[in-house]
């Protein structure tokens, strides 16, 4: 009986060791950055107004869920300096169009997507296009690892509506300090 005993705090102390070790190794790759953006342009104006400096947590992600609402650091393209978005649909939500007399509506779960001015985003036929293709290919659900990025302009911006939804891949980090 005593030797179960010992075999059992042994195995108790061993697997508490792994855990930590665990821990401290995930720990070690969630090593994050901060990074100063100076903000030029007026996408996200009413949020984040050009000109202002904002600090921007890069790698967040790599360790951190994210989450709609976010305001988020987007890498478009490799040649480009990055984009400052706000995550307006995450994995799993429903999305789809709503078409008016004359606008078109983004709708999130149901809801019309509202700017933080409370203004419906609006996006034309043309900009629907690439848009609709993911709508179609997934169903009207942002796939795993998806997301959809808005400016805080109603009328649109150089975002989702244009370049589609984006890879968790591509979002660099996060927006902690304005």
């Amino acid at each position: 009986m005593k030797k179960v005993a010992i075999i059992f705090s042994i195995l108790i102390v061993i697997g508490i060791s792994a855990l930590l070790l665990g821990q401290i190794s995930s720990a070690k790759n969630c090593q994050m950055k901060t990074k100063e953006f100076v903000i030029s342009g007026t996408s996200m104006s009413g949020i984040i107004e050009s000109g202002e400096r904002v600090q921007v947590e890069m790698g967040f992600y790599t360790c951190n869920e994210i989450k709609r609402g976010d305001v988020v650091v987007h890498q478009f393209s490799p040649d480009k300096d990055p984009l400052i978005k706000m995550v307006r649909a995450i994995p799993g939500d429903t999305w789809g169009f709503e078409v008016g007399n004359k606008d078109i509506n983004l709708v999130v779960n149901g809801e019309i997507l509202l700017n933080s001015k409370g203004q419906a985003y609006k996006i034309s036929e043309g900009s629907m296009g690439l848009l609709k293709l993911y709508y179609d290919e997934h169903d009207g659900k942002i796939p795993l690892g998806a997301y959809m990025i808005l400016g805080n302009k109603a009328s649109g911006s150089f975002d989702s509506t244009r370049f589609g939804l984006v890879s968790k891949n591509d979002i660099l980090g996060k927006v902690i300090k304005k």
